[in-house]
């Protein structure tokens, strides 16, 4: 990617996302199996707080991700592999989806490391790693990171780490 943000966790790193690229009204179309964290910030923080509209679905296919399109959609989020089924979502196939809608395509690809998978070659415009996971693996460090093109990475730096504070510490 042209830039990358790092937070203080895989969660800040997308919460962080999520809150500077959404607003009330908007939709965000999710992955219906993802980590615990990210599934609550969905439902209890951005839609019934918040005022953003929220579509969970079955993301390994594609269709369902097409039908959930609305006019006022503005991300798709997958998480794949997913945690903890380890269902695989095409990212090429959503990312098509996304750009036809010019919608943002954001990607949570913890489980798959930073390795074995690249979202941005499919296609994506937003990656995201819990960096405890694979980057680190020790548990003796917490970290997340969100990288692609400076255009968003840049308002997401600047809005998530001034307000919400979420900056990774010096340590990690």
């Amino acid at each position: 990617g042209e830039d990358c943000v790092v937070f203080a966790s895989g969660v800040a790193a997308i919460s962080g996302t999520f809150f500077s690229l959404l607003s009330a009204g908007d939709h965000i179309i999710s992955s219906r199996i993802c980590y615990i964290g990210i599934h609550g910030l969905l439902t209890e923080h951005l839609a019934k707080r918040f005022g953003v509209v929220v579509s969970l679905v079955d993301t390994w296919d594609a269709d369902n991700v097409q039908a959930a399109l609305r006019p006022n959609t503005k991300v798709i989020h997958i998480e794949t592999p997913a945690n903890p089924t380890t269902c695989i979502s095409d990212i090429e196939a959503i990312a098509r989806i996304a750009k036809g809608a010019d919608v943002i395509l954001s990607v949570d690809s913890t489980f798959a490391g930073v390795v074995t998978q690249d979202p941005l070659a499919l296609g994506a415009d937003l990656v995201m790693h819990s960096l405890t996971k694979y980057v680190n693996g020790h548990g003796d460090g917490l970290g997340g990171s969100v990288t692609g093109r400076k255009d968003l990475i840049t308002p997401i730096r600047d809005a998530a780490s001034v307000h919400l504070g979420a900056t990774i510490n010096p340590f990690n």
